[in-house]
């Protein structure tokens, strides 16, 4: 079976919701309308930041239903392409999906993007474990980022001369 980034993220946090989402999914309750919407504005933030590194290959369009392929596009895309959104790696039984990656020469630069004002312990356990797997996976990993919201950036122009 195989363990997601999300999987390992929802057994730190509680084995028994783990336990219950991997082997009793009946039981688990719809998602509400704020979840979706938060879910929702989450994407949202994930396609905004990817302007930050603009001409990559996007390969969201496979997850969930050909995740083998975004695993194999990925090798490709690797040696022929610099920026990769929701690049896919997998190593044994463990898999994720890195929001954008950076291939360099030197290794991987990792951009994990967070719909937040901070930056959360569950978000450096959700970077821990995709080093885990891309470094297993065979890649030489420079660095990971974790991209969230800035509250102290203000858009409106200066007045100032």
């Amino acid at each position: 079976m195989k363990q997601s980034k999300s999987a390992f993220i929802r057994g730190l946090q509680c084995r028994k919701s783990l336990y219950l989402k991997k082997f009793k999914p009946e039981l688990e309750d719809a998602i509400s309308n704020d979840q979706q919407s938060l879910f929702d504005s989450g994407h949202e933030f994930g396609s905004l930041a990817t302007k930050l590194f603009p001409g990559g290959v996007d390969l969201s369009k496979y997850i969930p239903r050909f995740m083998g392929k975004v695993f194999k596009e990925t090798k490709i895309l690797i040696g022929k392409h610099d920026t990769i959104y929701e690049a896919g790696f997998t190593v044994s039984n463990l898999l994720c999906f890195s929001d954008i990656v950076i291939a360099l020469n030197t290794g991987l630069k990792i951009y994990e993007v967070k719909n937040s004002k901070e930056v959360k312990d569950v978000h450096l356990w959700d970077a821990a474990f995709q080093y885990l797997v891309i470094s297993n996976s065979g890649y030489e990993i420079e660095d990971i980022s974790i991209i969230h919201l800035n509250n102290d950036w203000d858009e409106t122009p200066s007045n100032k001369t």
